[in-house]
């Protein structure tokens, strides 16, 4: 595991202590808001028509843009006209330099259509999820549509802001001939008020009667985590184990435990389970019918429990040492249109209990166990969160061509909207009574789920507003998690990693050292490298089979390996193919020389000198004398062997150089031809570029000369036209006319 704020590995060695502290973990005052609970019983309807939202929408957020757009266009003046606000987009007339509010529509060409979904019930196979709505960097058709109509919107202001479908803007500027509203300017909502940090704390314990200063806690840290994607899968486990022990101080040292107690609360943004799996096709799922037997009323193949099981046992663990608030996500078991509902209490049968506090006699916190909705707002510490799963970035991602995910965040903070694309290419609740995605108030923190990576700012408003902006990346497939400091907001994150079981050779493998003594293609192996697969596989394999040596035996093996593979591959004597392929080979040749050097030659001179020491010591036996002698003629010629053997690399050597010259000269001539043939096919190109530049020049010489003829014969034209072009051409061109040998009529 591997952890931004990691301790020594000695820490866990030492023996146990007499000190028994215990660490207390961090309390913090969680209050949830009712923003995005959705109506129950008989109050869901959902016969009702999208417009209405939209209407509602508007009227909303009219008030506040036409407030800041009043501002911004009082003093703008275009030669002396000054804008003025039209009330409805039917009002607008050509000319008139003005400004409207309205509700922002793109035309998306490859936006999801109501028929894919049609299609998806019938088994019919629909086109692929398209990561972009736009095609390509194509102008994006673009309206303002209020109660009275739809004007389209032009201009190339257009390019510089961010803007979707569903945004309520103001935009200011003209109405064109062709119809079109030509933008010069945008105003949006901005950020609403933002409530002071504790007002509805205070309030809450001023009506209680309580004391202020009793109900402020020890600043601590909320931690946030998103895309756990449990699948049920032992692949999923380890790290997710990591992640909870370290929450629970079960893990790590004595300040990774401190660290973990400041968390007060977990917040798992979204994802908890993994996406199910796809919609089966027609075929499919009448062969799955014929082979699938059903017991007590389920098919069993089907039906995969594991996942929310999983899911339950790890919160159950957590839940007595830490309170948790649960948001739901696109792939987790409830419902698909925004505001999704909170995961049924039916999906944790241990995690439930903990819905209060788990120590019986301590004080009532309520929401222990806090599933909510998504989006959902909630007050921690006196501070305003906002969050969501993911989705409604996500969609803002598929209508502009960037890619900053923070920009896209501030953007629908300043629109004042949580899901601005809803209901047009995201699933919503038709609201009637008014749009719930509207912020009536600014958060102080405000967090999106499964994003690509973590990333974080802070934005400030009109009136001082200022907004933590935080992407929670997803868990399963970075291992981090978000750390937000209550006292400053500011954000940290922690890592978790498993690393691969690796040996002692394989740290000193790496060590600088190693690498000096390896030869040349071995310190730049690439996969491409014909001789790196093999290698590399006999080298991992050495690795697993021993766990300890020292680094000498490490070098002597390496070293034996490299070899046992050229000598089995015969890369010495495989034709190069390229200029990389000579270099290579000529370093294994010049390698494997230097180890016939300094290795087998003075080995067996070393040898020689022992044997000839040995057979000099008096009393030897006549056997052992003459056991010594084929001793020392058998590395004899062996020592001949060797020494033929570094000739014969040597001339080879010599013989690959000869053929790397030859090459490099037969590269350097080709590269020289290949130059002359573009200088002379350039040459070219300008000879006729000036050739037809003189045609033309030509040509246009001719028809003056012609066109300066017909005027001076006066047989085109009478005098009385001739003589004011005449007064004209001198006055505005004299030159011309000398040029003409054109004389004024008197």
């Amino acid at each position: 595991m591997a952890i931004t704020n990691g301790a020594s590995d000695d820490a866990l060695l030492s023996k146990p202590s007499d000190d028994h502290a215990t660490l207390d973990r961090t309390t913090s005052i969680y209050n949830p808001l009712p923003t995005y609970n959705l109506p129950r019983g008989e109050g869901v309807h959902y016969q009702q028509q999208y417009a209405d939202m939209y209407f509602t929408r508007l009227a909303q957020l009219k008030p506040s843009v036409e407030a800041i757009a009043a501002e911004a266009f009082s003093d703008f003046e275009i030669s002396g006209e000054a804008a003025k606000q039209v009330d409805r987009v039917l009002d607008v007339r050509q000319g008139t330099l003005c400004w409207i509010v309205g509700t922002i529509y793109m035309e998306m060409p490859l936006k999801p259509n109501v028929l894919d979904d049609i299609g998806k019930e019938h088994w019919i196979a629909a086109p692929p999820a398209r990561e972009k709505y736009a095609d390509g960097d194509a102008d994006i058709p673009m309206m303002l549509e209020d109660e009275s109509g739809r004007l389209r919107l032009t201009g190339g202001f257009l390019r510089s802001v961010l803007l979707v479908t569903g945004a309520i803007v103001a935009v200011m500027g003209t109405e064109n001939s062709d119809g079109d509203f030509e933008v010069l300017d945008i105003r949006v909502p901005d950020l609403p008020r933002q409530p002071p940090r504790w007002e509805r704390d205070d309030g809450d314990a001023a009506l209680q009667g309580k004391s202020l200063s009793s109900a402020r806690p020890q600043n601590g840290k909320v931690a946030i985590v998103s895309g756990l994607s449990i699948s049920g899968d032992t692949g999923d486990t380890l790290t997710l184990d990591l992640l909870g022990e370290w929450l629970t101080g079960e893990a790590a040292s004595l300040s990774d435990q401190t660290s973990a107690a400041s968390v007060s609360r977990l917040i798992i943004a979204g994802n908890s389970l993994a996406h199910a799996q796809p919609i089966p096709t027609r075929e499919e799922l009448i062969a799955a019918k014929k082979t699938s037997q059903k017991k007590y009323g389920y098919d069993a193949a089907s039906y995969n429990a594991a996942p929310s099981d999983r899911l339950d046992t790890w919160l159950a663990g957590l839940l007595p040492s830490i309170p948790i608030t649960l948001l739901p996500g696109q792939s987790d078991p409830t419902s698909t249109a925004l505001p999704q509902h909170p995961i049924h209490a039916a999906m944790f049968p241990h995690s439930r209990a903990y819905t209060e506090h788990p120590v019986p006699g301590q004080t009532h916190l309520p929401n222990w166990f806090d599933s909510t909705t998504n989006p959902a707002e909630f007050d921690v510490d006196g501070w305003r969160f906002l969050g969501a799963g993911g989705q409604t970035v996500d969609d803002v991602y598929r209508y502009v061509s960037g890619e900053e995910r923070l920009e896209m965040m501030e953007a629908m903070m300043r629109w004042r909207l949580t899901a601005p694309t809803a209901p047009d290419t995201l699933w919503c609740f038709p609201f009637q009574d008014g749009d719930r995605f509207v912020m009536k108030e600014c958060p102080h923190v405000y967090f999106v789920g499964n994003q690509p990576k973590f990333e974080t700012s802070v934005i400030e408003g009109p009136h001082g507003q200022k907004v933590r902006l935080v992407a929670v990346p997803k868990f399963k497939e970075t291992g981090e998690i978000v750390l937000l400091d209550m006292e400053t907001l500011d954000a940290e994150v922690v890592k978790f990693e498993i690393f691969e079981k690796r040996s002692v050779l394989y740290d000193q493998a790496q060590t600088a050292s190693v690498q000096a003594i390896l030869p040349p293609p071995m310190r730049s192996c690439t996969n491409e490298n014909r001789t790196s697969t093999n290698f590399s596989y006999r080298l991992s394999r050495y690795f697993q089979t021993y766990t300890s040596t020292t680094t000498l035996d490490l070098i002597d093996r390496i070293r034996d390996t490299y070899l046992l593979h050229l000598d089995e591959t015969n890369t010495h004597k495989m034709p190069p193919r390229n200029e990389a392929s000579y270099i290579r080979t000529r370093a294994e040749l010049q390698y494997l020389i230097d180890d016939q050097v300094n290795t087998s030659q003075r080995q067996l001179v070393r040898r020689i000198d022992i044997v000839l020491a040995k057979l000099r010591e008096p009393g030897l036996t006549k056997e052992y004398r003459a056991l010594g002698a084929r001793t020392l003629r058998s590395l004899y010629e062996d020592l001949e062997y060797a020494n033929e053997r570094i000739v014969a690399l040597r001339a080879e050597l010599v013989e690959r150089e000869r053929a790397v010259a030859e090459f490099e000269e037969r590269e350097r001539r080709e590269r020289r031809d290949h130059e002359e043939r573009v200088r002379r096919q350039r040459v070219a190109e300008e000879r006729e570029v000036e050739l037809r530049r003189r045609r033309r020049v030509e040509a246009e010489h001719a028809a003056a000369t012609r066109r300066a003829a017909e005027w001076t014969s006066c047989e085109r034209f009478p005098l009385r036209d001739i003589v004011p072009i005449a007064v004209w051409i001198e006055e505005t061109f004299p030159d011309t006319m000398a040029w003409l040998s054109f004389k004024k009529p008197e």
